[in-house]
């Protein structure tokens, strides 16, 4: 029985689909999202850093 999981249709989690994909369709809008996530970092970290900064 090889083909156990086929047979009564299991999908990949969430995570696994998203985390270990390699179709572009999951591939691209995890890719936007991590750059979102990156651009509010730098925006935070910059803002921080700008308010303590002697000028």
């Amino acid at each position: 029985m090889d083909n156990a999981h086929a047979v009564h249709g299991h999908k990949p989690g969430f995570g696994n689909r998203w985390m270990f994909s390699t179709n572009q369709k999951d591939i691209g809008p995890l890719n936007i999202g991590l750059a979102l996530i990156a651009v509010f970092i730098v925006c935070a970290a910059e803002g921080k850093s700008a308010t303590g900064a002697a000028a």
